[in-house]
């Protein structure tokens, strides 16, 4: 036996899928669409990109990064020295702004002392 209540939900929930706007497609990855460019602030880690290989950073200066898309990071080099350097979104990632310049040594710099202490203890 069908209640007359429950039979009324129904033909109104099926009135409301027909009223539903349509959604457009979901783009996925694999069908070109871009990932949004990340949000970035000083004292944040990025991890940067390269042939060789990647680093993490600390971004000591992201000013730039609405304008031209480039972040000022500390990281460590291989023999483990703080640099500072100049990374840029591309694409998907962060990567070298030029990747044969390894960056200024920062391992003396008074303004930088904060970055060098946490990217050489590694608590990002």
């Amino acid at each position: 036996m069908t209640d007359i209540f429950s039979l009324q939900n129904v033909k109104s929930a099926i009135g409301r899928e027909k009223h539903q706007p349509k959604r457009p497609p979901v783009k996925t990855f694999s069908q070109g669409k871009l990932p949004m460019r990340p949000k970035i602030r000083t004292g944040y880690p990025v991890t940067i990109h390269g042939q060789p290989f990647t680093k993490v950073g600390i971004v000591c200066d992201a000013s730039a990064y609405d304008t031209r898309n480039t972040v000022e990071v500390v990281y460590v080099d291989a023999a483990f020295k703080a640099r500072r350097t100049i990374v840029a979104w591309r694409g998907d990632r962060f990567e070298w702004s030029e990747p044969s310049y390894p960056g200024v040594n920062v391992e003396n710099d008074p303004d930088y002392e904060l970055y060098v202490t946490t990217v050489k203890n590694g608590r990002y």
